[in-house]
C-alpha cells in the first residue's frame, strides 16, 4: 500500500508540469519613491512609496487546428507598497479566438481607443510619474464586458473595434463602442481612434504619429473629448514628446497641454533618464510639473511637481 501510494504521488508530481505547459506566467513589478510639491495653497510637500501598475498575469494558448487557436489570459493589478486588496483580473482578462481571420476576445481589455491612443509613442517612461494621461488630462479605458476583434497584421496596417454592453435592461454591444486603424512600418508608427459613450466622456476622437531615427525617437499626440450633458467643457488636448538613447540609458522630455472650454490652458510637462541595469530591469530618475495633474497614484493626484526615483522588473 505504501509503495501504492508513493507511486501516486511521484507520477502526479510528474504530470503536474506537463498540465501547466500551455500556461505562460508574467508580470511586471514597478515601484518609485515620490517627493511631491503640491500647488494647492497651504498644502506641504509629502514623500509617497508608489506601487506603479505593478501586474501579474497568467496566458496561454490551445491549436484548435486548421490554423485555429483558443487563447486567453488573466492579469491583475498588486500593489507591492502596502497590504491593499486588488480584485482577480483587474487588468485585461479574456478569452478568445485567433487565425487567420484575426482576433475575436471577450472580457475586460483596453479599448481600440486606448491602443491607439499610445501607438505612436507619446509615453517617455509608462506608468511614471510623468505619464502622459495624467500630464494631460487625456481619458484613456480598460472596459468590462467587453467584446473585441482586432485584425491581423496587413504590411503594418491594422483595425480594431469594440461593442461594451452596460447590462442593463435593454441594452446591447452598442452601449458604448470604440474603433482605431494603426500603422507601424520601420520607425514610423500611426494610430487614429474613435470612441462613443465610453469612461468620463461622451465622445472621444485621437490621432498620434512617432518616429525613429535610430537612438532618437519623436511623437505628437492630438485628442478631442467631448461632453453633451455640459457637465464639463469639451477639450482639445496634445502632446509632443522625445527621447534619446546613449548606451544602457535614454533621456527623454515630454510636454502637455489641456484646452477646456471656458477654463485656462493647462501645461504639463516631464523629463526622465533611465538605466537599463539589464534586459528586464531599469532605474529612472523623473521629474513633472503640471497644472492638471500628476500620477502619484497612492498619494497626491491633484496639480503640483514632484521628483520620482523608480524601479521597474519585467518578468
Amino acid at each position: 500500500m505504501k509503495k501504492a501510494l508513493l507511486s501516486a504521488a511521484v507520477a502526479a508530481i510528474i504530470a503536474a508540469p506537463a498540465a501547466q505547459a500551455g500556461v505562460t506566467i508574467y508580470g511586471q513589478m514597478h515601484l518609485s519613491i515620490d517627493q511631491i510639491d503640491p500647488d494647492a495653497s497651504g498644502s506641504k510637500s509629502s514623500s509617497y512609496v508608489t506601487s506603479r501598475d505593478s501586474r501579474i498575469g497568467f496566458k496561454g494558448t490551445e491549436d484548435l487546428g486548421n490554423g485555429l487557436a483558443a487563447i486567453w489570459q488573466v492579469e491583475t493589478a498588486v500593489r507591492i507598497d502596502d497590504s491593499s486588496a486588488q480584485n482577480w483580473a483587474s487588468r485585461n482578462s479574456f478569452i478568445g479566438l485567433k487565425g487567420g481571420f484575426g482576433t475575436i476576445l471577450a472580457g475586460n481589455h483596453d479599448t481600440p481607443y486606448k491602443r491607439a491612443m499610445y501607438s505612436g509613442g507619446i509615453e517617455v517612461i509608462g506608468d511614471s510619474l510623468i505619464k502622459m494621461k495624467n500630464l494631460s488630462g487625456a481619458d484613456d479605458v480598460r472596459a468590462k464586458n467587453t467584446v473585441m476583434y482586432i485584425s491581423p497584421d496587413m504590411s503594418g496596417f491594422s483595425l480594431a473595434a469594440a461593442g461594451v454592453t452596460k447590462e442593463a435592461v435593454g441594452s446591447d454591444l452598442t452601449d458604448g463602442y470604440s474603433l482605431a486603424a494603426m500603422y507601424k512600418n520601420g520607425g514610423l508608427r500611426m494610430g487614429l481612434g474613435y470612441e462613443d459613450n465610453l469612461g468620463s466622456w461622451e465622445e472621444k476622437v485621437v490621432g498620434t504619429i512617432g518616429y525613429s531615427f535610430g537612438d532618437l525617437g519623436v511623437a505628437a499626440f492630438y485628442a478631442q473629448q467631448k461632453d453633451s450633458t455640459g457637465s464639463k467643457g469639451d477639450q482639445d488636448i496634445m502632446a509632443v514628446s522625445g527621447s534619446y538613447k546613449f548606451g544602457n540609458n535614454k533621456i527623454g522630455a515630454i510636454y502637455t497641454q489641456n484646452d477646456e472650454d471656458g477654463a485656462s490652458k493647462k501645461d504639463g510637462w516631464g523629463v526622465g533618464l533611465t538605466h537599463s541595469m539589464s534586459k528586464r530591469t531599469t532605474a529612472y530618475l523623473a521629474y513633472a510639473d503640471s497644472e492638471n495633474g500628476l500620477n502619484a497614484n497612492s498619494g497626491y493626484t491633484g496639480a503640483g511637481s514632484g521628483f520620482s526615483l523608480g524601479m521597474v522588473h519585467k518578468f
